[in-house]
């Protein structure tokens, strides 16, 4: 079931939008337009992030082509690690901006402690090597969510 622009402007009220839990096309547009305006995200990090040319995001984005290979999991997958950054920092979205932004230390040794973004920020990650980066960052944060600190 598709959601209308009507369904997405009356969610905008509710303590969580219904594009929050749905995933769809209406409501992954709804995601990255939300995600755009509240992390000051662009299309050139989605484009990177997904893995494909910024004109095929854009296309797909003003829905003039159809979306893109893979378009729905990848999209999911984004998503999904987001509303894990959330409520890791308790739907605090400017420091999950912050977060975003903010660069690692990096280390001259691997260290099981450092995130595989050492050295760079989340969002260099995300851009430079997506999708694994996407998976990096989703299981990073459920570990400390859910006691395996050391991501074994």
């Amino acid at each position: 079931m598709a959601t209308s622009p009507a369904q997405l402007a009356e969610s905008e009220t509710q303590p969580v939008p219904d594009f929050f839990q749905a995933s769809d096309n209406a409501a992954q547009l709804a995601q990255v337009r939300w995600l755009e305006t509240t992390l000051k995200l662009d299309d050139r990090f989605f484009a990177r992030a997904l893995g494909v040319s910024p004109s095929m995001f854009e296309e797909w984005r003003f829905a003039q082509a159809a979306a893109f290979p893979g378009a729905k999991d990848k999209l999911t997958d984004l998503w999904s690690m987001f509303l894990h950054l959330f409520s890791f920092l308790n739907h605090d979205y400017e420091r999950v901006q912050t977060l975003l932004e903010s660069r690692c230390r990096s280390s001259d040794e691997e260290s099981r402690q450092l995130p595989p973004w050492a050295g760079h920020s989340i969002r260099e990650h995300l851009e430079r090597n997506s999708p694994r980066a996407i998976e990096d960052v989703s299981h990073w944060v459920t570990s400390f969510r859910f006691a395996d600190r050391y991501g074994t």
